[in-house]
């Protein structure tokens, strides 16, 4: 695509694009947080997109789509599909809102040392609203750059389906916690946990509870495609029969089922002693135990 009638034709994708996205979730950050970055990396390699497009049913090309949002911003790639492109970020698709976004990710990270500070400074027992949010900001210093920006930050932190209009902690879940001061975590695992405040192991706890709400949202929603668990293991999850599966592999199966939860709680509800990997005996031990008894069964009298 060169050109006036190529620049025409990327723009138009683009735009295409975001009313689809605006349409299915109303807000770009929030269709952003919820079909692309599930993962809150931030950004989005080409394989990655072009299975979210494909479940999207995007109807034009996703290379020309890839190519016009490359071309928005890295105009050194000219479109082409090269290894040096890091990617595409909400910013290619939206840059107000990519940049008003990735402002308070930076902001809220560096200033608080867990997700969920934020919200306990808000309103610690209660949901909040948009005047509660921009004051919350206002007063710890971060900086609005406009009236629109307000309301376009606290829609996109709002992943609920359907939008609640208001923001609990685990709209925040996908801030992952970090350290003011990493350079203390380095002298080991001890010396670090005893440096945790008690509002951190609060937001552990609370984590771990929204994980295993999650989890049992989760199984309900296999037995209401499959039946039991072990046949939603084996027909959705562990389709190869290698009796475990990734990370990548359990949110492909969350959007086949169109898993409405977060599916990052999930997997950190699963994924406890951070393998990277899970079976079935993490998703359900009672139906692993029984799935093993049968095979063993099969083994002893199979002729």
């Amino acid at each position: 695509m060169v050109g006036r009638g190529g620049r025409a034709k990327a723009e138009a994708l683009v735009q295409q694009l975001r009313a689809q996205l605006i349409e299915r979730h109303g807000s770009l950050i929030r269709a952003w947080r919820r079909d692309f970055d599930t993962e809150g990396t931030g950004r989005l390699l080409f394989g990655e997109f072009c299975k979210i497009i494909a479940e999207l049913k995007f109807s034009s090309d996703v290379v020309d789509l890839w190519t016009a949002l490359a071309q928005r911003l890295d105009n050194r790639s000219r479109g082409m599909l090269q290894a040096d492109v890091s990617g595409i970020t909400l910013s290619h698709i939206d840059p107000p809102a990519g940049a008003a976004f990735e402002r308070f990710c930076d902001w809220l990270r560096d200033t608080y040392q867990t997700a969920g500070s934020l919200q306990q400074l808000i309103a610690p027992n209660a949901d909040f609203d948009l005047d509660q949010f921009v004051q919350a900001c206002t007063v710890n210093r971060f900086e609005f750059q406009s009236e629109e920006e307000k309301v376009l930050l606290f829609e996109g932190l709002d992943i609920s389906k359907p939008p609640k209009g208001k923001l609990t902690e685990e709209d925040f879940m996908a801030f992952e916690p970090r350290k003011k001061e990493q350079q203390r975590t380095r002298r080991g695992g001890r010396l670090a946990r005893d440096q945790l405040s008690s509002q951190q192991k609060r937001f552990a706890a609370r984590r771990k509870i929204l994980a295993n709400r999650q989890l049992n949202l989760f199984k309900a929603c296999l037995m209401k495609h499959y039946g039991n668990i072990v046949r939603g293991w084996r027909r959705l999850l562990d389709v190869d029969g290698s009796t475990t599966i990734t990370k990548v592999e359990l949110f492909q199966a969350c959007r086949r089922i169109r898993f409405d939860g977060d599916a990052r709680l999930l997997w950190a509800a699963l994924d406890w002693d951070n393998s990277g990997s899970i079976s079935l005996t993490e998703l359900d031990p009672r139906a692993a135990e029984a799935l093993a008894d049968f095979k063993l069964w099969l083994l002893k009298w199979a002729p």
